[in-house]
């Protein structure tokens, strides 16, 4: 009896200690992920003739995955030399005035003929009066050889490659020398770096004799390394030369995009617009990353009130020249009800997603209104099966226990 107590009590022990490890320290990992972001924001920035221009890194943890770091539009970067002083861009710069001038001219017409409809009363037809255009930025149709558009293409192109070298280069620095800034993480996690698609605001493109050309639109690249190869380096039973063997890199490759995930987006967008809502609004349409294995993972940031002279407004719940202390009690009670009415969004729309697997997961990472005195995260992760999803849109399961097995953290 003795020896049987003995063994259950060290096997409690064992299994707590399991459980202690596998809980993350929410507010260290975000502390880790922010240090970690901004090391990849210099290393992207060092290169002598690019410099990143897409604002900071991403990084998010997602259980059983790990780390992802997402990196909007790679491509706006800026040259340290001025492109105004091409040729083709000083012709473009030279039309868009003469474009404004000649709309100005028009405007001005414009109004001194209503000045002289308003002082006769025999003619009772509106005069419309157009606005300058606004100025176009990323794209000129221009005039110009055949052989200057060529060169300023490939001189695009060259310099394109360049700066997916220069990138390549800064994420292997990152994931071999600084990726342990990381703790928490777990042997089978994996560190994923993705760059979004988007197309260069900064580059000069042109149209001529052959026609208008589109916007390039910058290449996709992802690096992945799993963390167990990175902790065998640290070892000493990997080589550094092995381990970036085992980066996975991928360039060019097709955003996975699917209409039941964007429709997905668009649902929660809507629901969540400041019009609609009486908790926190979204601002903008959550992006998603579709991870195979796991299921796909949304972003989605939150907000409560605008500032406004120093005091505050909430939209939602039409309140206006609020003082911080009562903005952050009125935040603070909309807590509860926006992650019950989050829970049901994400069970009612969540349903129509079908080109999920019934093993797939729905995760929702949702960083939270700036709140200094609110006792909730920063960021919450809601989190549910495709295969809860499926039964409640089949009639398996009511709403209120669908919702129950939403998974808040």
């Amino acid at each position: 009896m003795k020896r049987l107590t003995t063994f259950l009590l060290t096997t409690t022990l064992i299994f707590q200690g399991v459980i202690a490890l596998a809980q993350i320290d929410e507010a260290k990992m975000e502390r880790d992920l922010r240090v970690a972001s901004n090391v990849l924001e210099s290393l992207m920035n060092t290169d002598s003739d690019f410099k990143f221009g897409g604002g900071e890194p991403e990084g998010n943890y997602v259980e059983g995955f790990g780390v992802i770091f997402t990196i909007d539009n790679p491509m706006m970067f800026g040259y340290k030399y001025n492109l105004k002083y091409d040729l083709i861009a000083k012709e473009a710069q030279k039309e868009a005035q003469l474009a404004m001038k000649e709309a100005h001219k028009v405007q001005r017409e414009a109004e001194r003929a209503l000045r002289g409809h308003a002082r006769s009363a025999e003619s009772s037809n509106p005069v419309f009066v157009p606005t300058p255009p606004e100025p176009v930025v990323g794209t000129f149709k221009i005039s110009g050889s055949q052989k200057e558009i060529d060169e300023l293409i490939v001189k695009n192109e060259n310099e394109s490659k360049e700066f997916t070298k220069s990138l390549k280069e800064a994420f292997k620095v990152f994931l071999v020398d600084y990726s342990q800034l990381i703790s928490q993480l777990k042997p089978a996690d994996k560190i994923l770096l993705s760059t979004k698609n988007g197309s260069s605001m900064n580059f000069v493109f042109v149209g001529g004799k052959s026609g208008n050309l589109e916007n390039n639109k910058s290449s996709i690249i992802s690096a992945e390394m799993l963390v167990k190869d990175h902790r065998d380096f640290s070892a000493g039973k990997l080589s550094r030369e092995k381990l970036l063997s085992r980066i996975k890199f991928v360039e060019n490759a097709e955003i996975v995009k699917k209409p039941d995930l964007d429709l997905f987006s668009n649902m929660l967008k809507t629901t969540y617009d400041s019009k609609y809502t009486e908790t926190y609004f979204m601002s903008s349409i959550p992006k998603y990353e579709v991870l195979t294995g796991l299921g796909v993972v949304y972003s989605v940031r939150v907000y409560s009130s605008y500032s406004d002279g120093g005091l505050f407004k909430m939209p939602t719940i039409n309140k206006t020249g609020m003082s911080e202390e009562e903005r952050n009690k009125a935040v603070e009670e909309m807590y509860p009800q926006f992650t019950d009415s989050f829970k049901e969004s994400i069970i009612r729309y969540g349903s129509t997603i079908k080109s999920l697997k019934n093993s797939d997961k729905l995760i929702i990472k949702v960083k939270m209104t700036k709140c200094d005195t609110c006792t909730f995260p920063s960021t919450v992760e809601f989190m549910v099966d495709q295969s809860v999803l499926r039964q409640f849109s089949t009639g398996g399961l009511t709403l209120a226990k669908a919702k129950a097995k939403v998974k808040l953290k």
